[in-house]
């Protein structure tokens, strides 16, 4: 199943993160909800974050198969050019679910701004 937007529980973890919920592309009829798409959630993202001697994290997407399982997983991370994560999280089967986790970590974190401010 492909998801196009965040669920309502989704959404609540984003919008108690600090999201600004303008920044929503979508809406949940009941409840009338905000939703975000991974499009949505993507553009907001920034593309590289300073860790703490200055160096350059950049934004990284995994879509890998485990032949094992024979299933498609997804990772996502903020990641340096000598193989150090700076933060990510790993092998969801949707990618909205990971990118709905990082963001709610870069809410936390304040690498991205709450509530449009």
């Amino acid at each position: 199943m492909i998801k196009v937007s965040t669920t309502i529980r989704q959404s609540q973890r984003l919008l108690d993160a600090g999201i600004d919920r303008h920044t929503a592309d979508f809406a949940i009829p009941t409840g009338n909800t905000p939703a975000w798409s991974v499009v949505a959630l993507l553009e907001l993202m920034p593309v590289k974050l300073n860790g703490c001697d200055g160096e350059e994290f950049n934004l990284v997407i995994h879509k890998w198969h485990d032949p094992e399982k024979d299933e498609i997983f997804y990772d996502i991370s903020y990641d340096d050019y000598h193989n150090f994560t700076l933060k990510g999280f790993e092998c969801y089967k949707h990618l909205l679910d990971a990118v709905v986790d990082m963001m709610e970590w870069l809410l936390s974190t304040g690498n991205v701004k709450k509530g449009g401010k």
